[in-house]
Protein backbone atom coordinates (compact mmCIF):
# COMPACT_ATOMS: atom_id res chain seq x y z
CA UNK A 1 0.00 0.00 0.00
CA UNK A 2 3.05 2.26 0.83
CA UNK A 3 4.18 2.05 -2.72
CA UNK A 4 1.31 2.58 -4.15
CA UNK A 5 1.16 5.53 -2.03
CA UNK A 6 4.72 6.77 -3.06
CA UNK A 7 3.51 5.90 -6.98
CA UNK A 8 0.85 8.43 -6.68
CA UNK A 9 3.01 10.71 -5.01
CA UNK A 10 5.32 10.99 -7.97
CA UNK A 11 2.97 10.98 -10.67
CA UNK A 12 1.09 14.01 -8.94
CA UNK A 13 4.65 15.75 -8.66
CA UNK A 14 5.98 14.57 -11.84
CA UNK A 15 3.27 15.62 -14.20
CA UNK A 16 0.69 17.91 -11.85
CA UNK A 17 -2.47 17.20 -10.04
CA UNK A 18 -4.91 18.05 -13.32
CA UNK A 19 -3.29 15.19 -14.99
CA UNK A 20 -2.98 12.83 -11.91
CA UNK A 21 -6.50 13.12 -11.02
CA UNK A 22 -7.53 12.52 -15.18
CA UNK A 23 -5.54 9.52 -14.83
CA UNK A 24 -7.23 8.17 -11.76
CA UNK A 25 -10.83 9.35 -13.56
CA UNK A 26 -10.18 7.04 -16.23
CA UNK A 27 -9.12 4.01 -14.14
CA UNK A 28 -12.39 3.90 -12.19
CA UNK A 29 -14.05 4.78 -15.38
CA UNK A 30 -12.82 1.38 -16.98
CA UNK A 31 -13.38 -0.45 -14.16
CA UNK A 32 -16.98 0.43 -13.59
CA UNK A 33 -17.70 0.11 -17.55
CA UNK A 34 -16.23 -3.74 -16.97
CA UNK A 35 -17.93 -4.21 -14.12
CA UNK A 36 -21.27 -2.70 -15.68
CA UNK A 37 -20.48 -5.12 -19.10
CA UNK A 38 -19.97 -8.45 -17.04
CA UNK A 39 -23.54 -7.61 -15.27
CA UNK A 40 -25.32 -7.28 -18.28
CA UNK A 41 -23.75 -10.24 -20.07
CA UNK A 42 -25.32 -12.19 -17.49
CA UNK A 43 -28.62 -10.31 -17.45
CA UNK A 44 -28.67 -11.02 -21.27
CA UNK A 45 -27.87 -14.72 -20.39
CA UNK A 46 -30.54 -14.66 -17.87
CA UNK A 47 -32.72 -13.15 -20.16
CA UNK A 48 -32.04 -15.80 -23.20
CA UNK A 49 -33.09 -18.77 -20.37
CA UNK A 50 -36.16 -16.81 -19.60
CA UNK A 51 -37.27 -16.39 -23.10
CA UNK A 52 -36.09 -20.46 -24.07
CA UNK A 53 -38.65 -21.48 -20.89
CA UNK A 54 -41.33 -19.46 -21.96
CA UNK A 55 -41.38 -20.37 -25.60
CA UNK A 56 -41.53 -23.92 -24.34
CA UNK A 57 -44.23 -23.48 -21.85
CA UNK A 58 -45.93 -21.58 -25.14
CA UNK A 59 -45.16 -24.70 -27.46
CA UNK A 60 -47.02 -26.87 -24.44
CA UNK A 61 -49.99 -25.05 -24.64
CA UNK A 62 -50.06 -24.75 -28.18
CA UNK A 63 -50.05 -28.44 -28.04
CA UNK A 64 -53.07 -29.13 -25.56
CA UNK A 65 -55.24 -26.59 -27.13
CA UNK A 66 -55.02 -28.41 -30.29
Amino acid sequence: MEDMVNTIIQLINGCGFPIAACIGIFYLYNKTISGITDTLNKLDSTLDGVTETLERIDRRTETKEA
